[in-house]
């Protein structure tokens, strides 16, 4: 296997890189470098992050200054020659709970003997980048899957339109993770998203016409901050997404768009859907942003991963989709409000990186959440029983230890949207 996840953490500790699986020298090798589509993090650069310091705590709180409720609609003082009446207005601190959490990422061990044999040219900073990889794209995953499963509401697309009596915003009866000290992914269990599947109106798509009624309740109903801009973005994305609220989903939704009855008859004479992409602004106020590994849903409920290694064929050993998640029919997006939660950074600080000058030394000095290091302090498994320190020098190993954690802000501003997929096929 490739990979293998959630593992115990003394599990495969001395396990060997299979030397088989990379060719030998007695080949004329010529070194073709596979790249898969880049992978962008999608929502600590909408919200933000907070540094995480060993030593600060296993908990993380955030106190709230929230402000006090507007409690009057209309707006009447005395007269001036009369005694004024008065607002007494106090603030008020709330907080809310999150449990640091942390998870190792490693690789087998690299052996160096008979180097003339094996072709290992460039494994480790193969190895390392890969390493990088999977724990950008497992930070991404443990965002949205945290913002899930606190989220106060959900929104079942075309519920209530269909003629099955159901409403489309579902606020009561829809568990919400309280206790910081538990598993969050019990909350809105796959038992629970069968419920909502079968709430889905007839035509349950994300279409342009819901996206709009959507986003005006969380702007109009539940007075969400649009956002204020984006985090270690470039200057042009920072502006376009600030003032505005946000859709995150699959870009299929995205271009099932320009198919759209209503944004047809509605668009305006320079809007061309046709020879150009549609703009990204669903209107004023809202944007649509598509991230790489969108959320699909099974017809049971569950969340097939992504992709799969081809085990034989003409693409041996390639990665490829998941026909599982290929297929599955549902999709879960999400309606997104500013400054709704924070989440703990993975990777250098962007300071650092600020500088036009940053030397080798001063790099490599650096220490952050989630580094690569190399090490050689390793356990030998002769097997039959047999262990023995590498004293010799002959094997490396790669290995991560990083910390995540995020925290609601405003928690019912982010509401998961369950819907139908839309393709243009």
């Amino acid at each position: 296997m490739p990979v293998s996840y959630d593992l115990p953490r003394a599990n495969s500790n001395w396990s060997e890189i299979d030397r088989n699986k990379y060719n030998k020298l007695d080949f004329y090798l010529a070194i073709l470098g596979a790249r898969n589509a880049s992978y962008w993090p999608t929502y600590q650069k909408m919200y933000g992050s907070i540094d995480w310091q060993p030593n600060m705590g296993t908990t993380l709180r955030g106190v709230l200054d929230e402000p006090s409720p507007i409690q009057r609609s209309e707006a009447v003082p005395n007269l001036i020659d009369t005694a004024p009446k008065k607002d007494v207005i106090e603030t008020e601190e709330a907080t809310e709970d999150a449990r640091i959490r942390r998870h190792n990422f490693e690789s087998k061990l690299f052996s160096f003997v008979g180097p003339f044999q094996d072709f290992m040219k460039n494994k480790i900073p193969t190895h390392s980048k890969d390493i990088m990889r999977q724990m950008a794209i497992f930070n991404d995953f443990f965002y949205r899957s945290f913002m899930f499963h606190h989220a106060t509401s959900v929104i079942v697309a075309g519920a209530g339109i269909d003629g099955n009596g159901e409403s489309w915003l579902k606020q009561t009866g829809v568990p919400s993770h309280n206790d910081p000290s538990t598993d969050f992914t019990a909350a809105k269990d796959a038992a629970f998203r069968q419920n909502m599947i079968a709430a889905l109106g007839e035509d349950g798509t994300l279409n342009f016409k819901r996206m709009k009624a959507y986003a005006n309740y969380l702007r109009e109903e539940l007075f969400a901050d649009p956002f204020e801009g984006a985090y270690n973005t470039s200057e042009a994305t920072n502006e376009t997404i600030k003032g505005k609220y946000c859709f995150v989903g699959a870009n299929e939704t995205y271009a099932a768009l320009t198919e759209d009855d209503d944004v047809i008859s509605k668009k305006n004479d320079v809007m061309d859907l046709v020879h150009s992409e549609f703009s990204g602004l669903i209107n004023g106020f809202v944007l649509y942003k598509a991230e790489r590994y969108p959320l699909r849903m099974a017809e049971d409920g569950t969340f097939p991963y992504p992709e799969i290694q081809i085990e034989e064929g003409p693409l041996n050993k390639r990665t490829r989709i998941n026909p599982d998640y290929k297929n599955a029919p549902y999709m879960i997006s999400f309606l997104c409000g500013g400054n709704a939660y924070k989440g703990t950074r993975i990777g250098p600080a962007p300071s650092e990186f600020s500088e036009k000058n940053v030397s080798k030394e001063k790099f490599h000095s650096l220490s952050w959440n989630g580094e690569v290091r190399i090490t050689d302090d390793v356990l030998l498994n002769y097997g039959g029983g047999v262990y023995d320190t590498n004293k010799y020098g002959e094997y490396l190993q790669l290995y991560a230890d990083a910390v995540f954690g995020a925290i609601p802000v405003n928690r019912d501003h982010v509401i998961p949207v369950i819907h139908k997929r839309s393709t243009l096929l």
